[in-house]
């Protein structure tokens, strides 16, 4: 019975984890590689629109489970201490980077899109 019990936490945990990859980076659950993430924050660390955004960075359940996510993978980027928030798409960075480019635009709103085309036509996101 203990094992059984064991058993079912551990799927419990996978299925969350699964859930947890195709929410944050899409149904291929595979982020960028390094070298695009680092080229990704690269620009956001020396962006006017990298803010911190104190309602942003407290952060709600679904981005503590990406940034679990993340840490598990042990996804890191030189200067990630550095990047809160985009003003612009209101996304929290040190996750976003990550994301394939497919993902972001099959979810990012238009308006949205049309918000960082004005604010910085030179951005990773377009």
């Amino acid at each position: 019975m203990i094992f059984l019990k064991s058993f079912l936490g551990l799927w419990r945990d996978y299925q969350t984890f699964r859930r947890t990859m195709k929410e944050w980076l899409g149904d291929g659950g595979k982020p960028v590689a390094p070298t695009v993430s680092q080229a990704r924050a690269d620009m956001c660390l020396d962006c006017k629109f990298n803010v911190k955004n104190v309602m942003t960075e407290q952060l709600g359940s679904t981005m503590k489970r990406h940034l679990a996510a993340k840490k598990r993978m042990k996804l890191e980027v030189v200067g990630e201490g550095l990047l809160h928030t985009c003003k612009l798409c209101h996304c929290v960075l040190k996750i976003k980077i990550h994301v394939p480019y497919r993902h972001i635009r099959a979810f990012q709103r238009e308006s949205t899109r049309q918000e960082i085309i004005i604010g910085k036509p030179s951005c990773w996101q377009i």
